[in-house]
């Protein structure tokens, strides 16, 4: 075999990670485009109130998701692998009960707490129903396709949606708030004429039709709430640092750090690309009982997320100063959050995909402790330095965390067999 047939396989990888990320980029572009927009149209305190509501909603949406999109992207992807089918009417059912449940949330907190508590349930409820219908192409090893309709499509809509609630109604929270909801509805929408009609109908008759408790169910219940303790975790991981500034801070510093932390999330995207691609065909390769490619895709996977994380790193610092100006004056002060919160996802692209890997050889559990840890260090670190250090304490708080995720997430994939950092072992 020639070195050009050697190379081929990494070259294609490197393109599709690229694509990936250079996707992500986008996606993330589109919401920094919102946030700045909002800011200036409706107002740095209205926009930081309106980031705290998002904080809230973000959390309930997780809450209720019950773990269902990283459920069913391993369930399919696994399906792919080995044949089984046996997951599958729960996993429908478990969608059609959670969204009707939703529904009767969102009537009753529309009753008891008025409009702006509906439009909260109602977000949660799209949103959730986009990430479903995304985890099935992402199953399907279609990460581009789902990145196209459920990012782009829903975030080009929702600002659409800003401009015209601007224009025809008075500034508000609920005017970037309608918009996310326009945005989600039409990500949902998007996503589910991309599925064969056929198939998405025998889908729902198979879960209607299929008993509603059976020998299947009690896994798939475990695995769910497990899913959904992890995901609401990782939400409130990368949210506590703006609750705890709620508390300890102004409106104005919520939005200094919320325009950092948008922007170190583009790093975390670069990494997050090579993950994403690589956990449908991890879980499949370890369904199929093919351990020695699982090894090495992690591997090809943590070595491709350090270098683009490495490249978008200093891409931030260097950009920084100019995004944080499009905000407004005095948002400069806010570059210091940002860089330590960049360094923070350089440091934690360093072990892997380690939480890729834990969902894919169902240890759930590791991950679960993992990011409980995470949590509790965000939390008294953040807690602790907010008061001393203003926002730069928040990023220290939430930098220390995924540092700490990486590490206990990387050592529960080693106990599982496969190893993660990019270090080897």
């Amino acid at each position: 075999m020639g070195v050009g047939a050697r190379l081929r396989p990494a070259v294609r990888a490197l393109l599709s990670g690229g694509h990936v990320a250079l996707l992500r980029l986008l996606n993330t572009g589109l919401t920094l485009v919102f946030a700045i927009l909002a800011t200036r149209w409706l107002g740095a305190e209205i926009f930081g109130a309106y980031v705290s509501l998002m904080a809230v909603a973000g959390v309930i949406q997780v809450a209720t998701s019950l773990g269902l999109p990283a459920l069913v992207t391993r369930e399919v992807a696994a399906r792919r692998g080995d044949g089984g089918r046996g997951a599958l009417p729960p996993l429908v059912q478990a969608v059609l009960l959670i969204n009707g449940l939703l529904v009767l949330g969102g009537i009753v907190a529309t009753l008891a707490f008025g409009a702006t508590a509906g439009l909260v349930m109602l977000f949660a409820l799209l949103a959730n129903l986009a990430g479903v219908l995304g985890a099935v192409h992402g199953g399907r090893e279609a990460i581009l396709l789902a990145g196209w309709l459920g990012g782009v499509v829903r975030f080009l809509v929702a600002l659409a949606a800003l401009a015209i609630l601007v224009a025809t109604t008075a500034p508000s929270i609920v005017v970037p708030l309608g918009a996310q909801i326009v945005g989600a509805l039409a990500g949902a929408a998007a996503l589910a004429l991309a599925m064969p009609p056929r198939r998405l109908g025998l889908a729902a008759i198979e879960g209607i039709g299929a008993p509603w408790w059976s020998a299947a169910h009690g896994p798939m219940v475990r695995a769910g709430f497990t899913f959904a303790g992890v995901q609401l975790l990782l939400n409130l991981t990368t949210q506590v640092d703006i609750l705890v500034l709620m508390l300890l801070a102004t409106p104005r510093d919520v939005a200094l750090y919320y325009a950092a932390a948008r922007a170190a999330l583009v790093v975390s995207f670069f990494f997050n690309a090579a993950a994403l691609l690589a956990e449908p065909r991890l879980t499949r390769l370890h369904a199929a009982g093919d351990i020695a490619a699982a090894q090495a895709l992690a591997r090809q996977t943590a070595r491709m997320g350090v270098a683009m994380t490495l490249v978008s790193v200093v891409a931030a610092a260097l950009l920084g100063p100019f995004y944080l100006g499009l905000y407004g004056e005095g948002f400069g002060a806010a570059y210091p959050a940002l860089v330590v919160a960049g360094v923070g996802y350089l440091g934690w692209s360093l072990f892997g995909p380690a939480q890729q890997v834990l969902r894919a050889v169902r240890a759930e559990r590791a991950l679960l402790v993992a990011t409980a840890v995470a949590l509790a260090v965000n939390a008294v670190l953040t807690a602790a330095l907010v008061p001393f250090l203003g926002i730069l304490g928040a990023a220290l708080g939430t930098a220390a965390s995924f540092l700490v995720n990486g590490a206990l997430t990387a050592r529960a994939a080693r106990r599982a067999g496969i190893a993660t950092p990019v270090w080897g072992g």
